[in-house]
């Protein structure tokens, strides 16, 4: 048997990245180490949101879309996001 390549199911590893994309393009990458919790989050979006916005050519033009995942509903990221991102989409429950 030759030319086999091996495969690794369940578990094979991951990477965690943050970014955000709009019409004019794509933002830079934020490239995540360890376990992500709201803390963590909170400094991503401060260091990262509004710069790739005005990198991305739209300023305060754009609606903020994120899934109901408990770190994205904290209430330091919804107090942040209701005073930073002009528009917020909201997703419904699953």
């Amino acid at each position: 048997m030759r030319n086999l390549v091996g495969t690794v199911k369940y578990g094979g590893g991951g990477a965690l990245v943050w970014g955000c994309m709009s019409a004019s393009g794509l933002s830079n990458l934020v490239f995540i180490d360890g376990i992500m919790n709201h803390a963590l989050y909170l400094n991503i979006l401060r260091d990262n949101l509004k710069l790739s916005a005005q990198n991305l050519g739209i300023g305060n033009n754009f609606v903020f879309h994120q899934d109901n995942d408990p770190k994205h509903t904290a209430l330091n990221i919804r107090l942040w996001c209701l005073y930073n991102c002009p528009q917020n989409l909201k997703t419904p429950p699953d």
